[in-house]
């Protein structure tokens, strides 16, 4: 995220250089590890005008009307690092990445402005950063690049289709792999990510139930159950079987209604009550 301020509440430090007859470009480096902080300024088409690190100042030939890219190599925003450009003043507040269009009249394509385009989620981010080195997964910074249509980021999160760090739960969405048996019950109701699955040991039993043993599971009442009837497109919520209640994924969704997200995936109805 981004934010502009007026300087009317910043003093502007005089350029040690003298009068600029230009326009003035400014980062004074007074903020938390400003060496991870840089930045370019491009014309609307495209082209870099001047970029730089903090801290910076010069006078600058600018256009009037450009945009800029800022970046912060730990991945945490500028903490308190700005970049200030005549009388306005810009700053990451997180992330890695963020874009601040001052003017510049961009046609959209496919919902985005011309440059961008919608990620694994829908949202509009620059096209550039699809293999940029940067990891777009959509925990550590808001773009999502992390999906099959941009070939994992281009490996930007390592090897393997979710990336370094990173697994396919129960529905084959990428979540953080340390989420398993994190003593968060990840049901894929209550929570978008769903390890409540054999293959994870039922989310290593962070959901508060026992396994009954082999193909069996302890259902809501505490019967010992045979796992083929969680999901198997019926709500199983007798008094004999029972597996409506969230540590069972409401019978592996078979007791909610299901929505398809843009991407496509499938989710609990109940989680726009989260949002």
């Amino acid at each position: 995220m981004m934010n502009v301020w007026s300087t009317d509440h910043f003093i502007i430090p005089i350029l040690s250089f003298g009068q600029c007859e230009d326009v003035s470009v400014f980062s004074d480096g007074l903020g938390g590890w400003p060496e991870e902080v840089s930045w370019s300024i491009s014309n609307c088409d495209g082209e870099v005008v001047v970029e730089g690190f903090s801290p910076f100042e010069d006078c600058v030939d600018l256009p009037d009307l450009f945009t800029i890219e800022m970046f912060d190599s730990w991945g945490d925003g500028w903490n308190g690092n700005t970049l200030i450009i005549g009388d306005a003043v810009y700053t990451l507040d997180s992330g890695s990445e963020g874009v601040n269009n001052v003017g510049c009249d961009i046609e959209e394509v496919d919902g985005c402005e011309e440059g961008y385009v919608e990620d694994c989620n829908g949202n509009c981010y620059p096209s550039n950063w699809v293999g940029d080195g940067v990891c777009d997964n959509g925990f550590d910074v808001p773009s999502n690049f992390l999906c099959e249509e941009f070939n994992w980021d281009n490996n930007d999160c390592g090897d393997g289709p979710c990336g370094e760090g990173y697994i396919e739960d129960c529905n084959g969405n990428c979540f953080p792999s340390n989420w398993v048996g994190d003593a968060v019950c990840d049901n894929g109701v209550d929570v978008s990510s769903n390890f409540l699955c054999a293959e994870f040991n039922w989310d290593n039993n962070d959901c508060g139930f026992v396994s009954c043993g082999e193909d069996s599971i302890e259902d809501c009442n505490g019967n010992c159950v045979s796992i083929e009837y969680i999901g198997d497109g019926d709500c199983n919520d007798s008094p004999a079987i029972n597996f409506d209640c969230p540590n069972l994924s409401y019978d592996g969704s078979d007791c909610v209604n299901m929505i398809q997200d843009c991407d496509g995936n499938l989710y609990p109805e109940s989680l726009l009550d989260l949002l």
